[in-house]
């Protein structure tokens, strides 16, 4: 939703992150594509066309290797399917504050605040 992604970009943004958002897992991939890096890719489960499963397993498959942050209502089991083994693989359930949020991140990147 875009205005959770701002919200999001903007506390994460004040954190010190810069951050590059997509509408979608197709744009994502298109960035992706076209030379975009990063470090942490953070997608919710949940998304309209390629969900975050999907997204994640195919950023892998193009031989990216970063880390992933899986957003998601359901429960982590249900959630990581069939990537559960998937490495360097996080999970944050929904609902979550953006304090939260950021802590994960933190915690992901191993970045000090």
């Amino acid at each position: 939703e875009d205005g959770v992604r701002a919200v999001t970009k903007k506390a994460l943004s004040a954190k010190g992150y810069t951050i590059v958002d997509s509408t979608c897992a197709e744009e994502a991939l298109e960035k992706i594509e076209n030379g975009v890096a990063f470090d942490l890719l953070i997608t919710d489960m949940i998304m309209p066309g390629m969900d975050g499963v999907t997204l994640a397993s195919t950023v892998r498959q193009k031989g990216i290797y970063s880390k992933i942050l899986l957003i998601s209502g359901f429960s982590e089991e249900a959630a990581r399917g069939e990537i559960k083994e998937m490495p360097d693989f996080y999970f944050l359930a929904k609902p979550f504050t953006l304090h939260e949020l950021c802590e994960k991140v933190k915690e992901i990147m191993g970045k000090k605040q």
